[in-house]
Formats: structure tokens, sequence, C-alpha cells
């Protein structure tokens, strides 16, 4: 079956140049070319491998696919690559020329292959550096969040206390003025007592004298009015201390 036209079709789908085909020299000279070619690209990936972030560059990728395009395309090429020898000797190297290529195209592609696999490793490495980077990262924030919020905690601990100290001292400052006000209170009921013994030692005196009897009532009636009104004015001063008293006792209950 001839494939000639088939042969053509896939030459110039690889922009790979071809002769005659009554020209086999020069269409493995296009061969070895273009292995050669490969070869050259092969030791550029393996010097860009040392690069752990090589296959995030586009032109590396790019020389990448052109690589197995190359070795893919020869190989069919190969395949199908006719030739009509003219004798048996001619025929014989002929297939020991298309066997060394197809040797070299294998082990173009295994070292490719070999490349590709230590590309996708970096890959994987890169995405498991990643990942854990991500979750340290996490847990980091995790425990800077955990000791933001114990130190919020801490602050919020020391100003309730600093607030429950502040109501303990207006406390005692309550019930330190509510014991000076009793004290007020005890030395104006100390002061009505003497007042009063007083006045029990006039009318003692008004029962022994008689002469004194009208300045004696006199002076009684001036002193009850006076204690009269003083009484009043007892009686207003205690009910407003006992009032305040009783506002300052609700206070300290709250």
């Amino acid at each position: 079956m001839d494939r000639s036209k088939e042969f053509m079709a896939i030459v110039t789908s690889t922009f790979i140049p071809q002769n005659s085909f009554r020209n086999a020299s020069s269409h493995f000279k296009d061969f070895f070319m273009h292995l050669e070619k490969i070869s050259i690209n092969l030791k550029e990936i393996e010097k860009g491998c040392i690069n752990k972030h090589i296959y995030e560059d586009f032109t590396f990728q790019e020389k990448i696919e052109t690589t197995q395009i190359l070795i893919e395309d020869l190989k069919k090429i190969l395949s199908n690559f006719i030739f009509e020898a003219k004798n048996e000797q001619e025929e014989l190297n002929t297939e020991n020329i298309k066997e060394m290529i197809r040797n070299r195209l294998y082990k173009n592609a295994i070292l490719l292959s070999k490349y590709l696999n230590r590309i996708e490793e970096q890959k994987k490495n890169e995405k498991l550096r990643r990942n854990r980077f991500s979750a340290e990262q996490e847990n980091r924030n995790v425990t800077e969040t955990s000791e933001a919020n114990n130190q919020l905690q801490t602050e919020l601990l020391i100003e309730e206390n600093e607030i429950q100290n502040l109501r303990e001292r207006v406390r005692e400052n309550i019930a330190l003025q509510i014991n000076e006000l009793g004290q007020v209170v005890s030395d104006i009921s100390l002061h009505v007592s003497m007042q009063g013994e007083n006045l029990k030692r006039i009318d003692d005196l008004m029962g022994d004298s008689r002469g004194f009897v009208q300045k004696s009532t006199h002076e009684i009636n001036k002193t009850w009015n006076m204690i009269r009104n003083r009484r009043n004015t007892f009686i207003k001063f205690f009910g407003f201390w006992i009032f305040l008293a009783f506002v300052f006792w609700i206070l300290k209950k709250m």
C-alpha cells in the first residue's frame, strides 16, 4: 500500500522539510538534524529542572511541548518512511539507520519522561510546602487570636477588679460619712441632754427662791420657747440626716 500522500501530509503538518523519496540520505540528514535539536532541548530542560519553580516559566513549558511534538512526529514519520532500495545492502543500511533513529527517539522519550516526572515531583513538593506554610500560617493566626483573646480577658478581669475596688472604696466612704453623721447626732443629743439638765437645775432654783419666780418664769418661758424652736429645728435636722442615711444605706445595698 502506498502511504506517500499520508506521509507528506504528516511531514507538512510538522514543518519538517523532506526531499524526494529517492534521496534517502537527505531524509536521514533531516532526521538527525531534528534529533540534534531534540538533544539540545533535553539538555536545556535538564538544566531548567534545577530551578524548583521552572514549571511556572511559560517559555520552559513551551520548550517541553515542542520537544514532545518533535519526538512524536519523528516517530510517526519514521514509521511511515518509505524508501525503495536499489539492492539488499542499501535496504539493510536503511533499516539499520531507521533502527538507530528509533533507539535515539526511545532514549530521548525516556529522558523527557524522566525530566517531566522530576518537574511533577517539584510541583508536588511545592504544593506540599505551600499547604504546610498555609497550615502553619493558619495555626499562627489561631494562636495569635487566642493570645489576643486571653489578653483581652485579662484586661477585662483587671478592669472588673478595679471597678469592684472602686465600689468598695465608695462604700467605705459612705460608711465613714454615716459614722461621722452619727457622731454629730450624738453630740447634738448630748447638748440637748445638757440643756435639759440646766432646765432641771433652774426648776430646782425656782422652788428654793420665790423672789425669782417671775424672773424665773420669764426665763423658763424664754427657754422653753428656745427649746421648742430648737426642737423643731432638731426634728427637721434629724429627719434630714435620717433620710440621708437611708439614701446611703440604699446605695450601699445596690
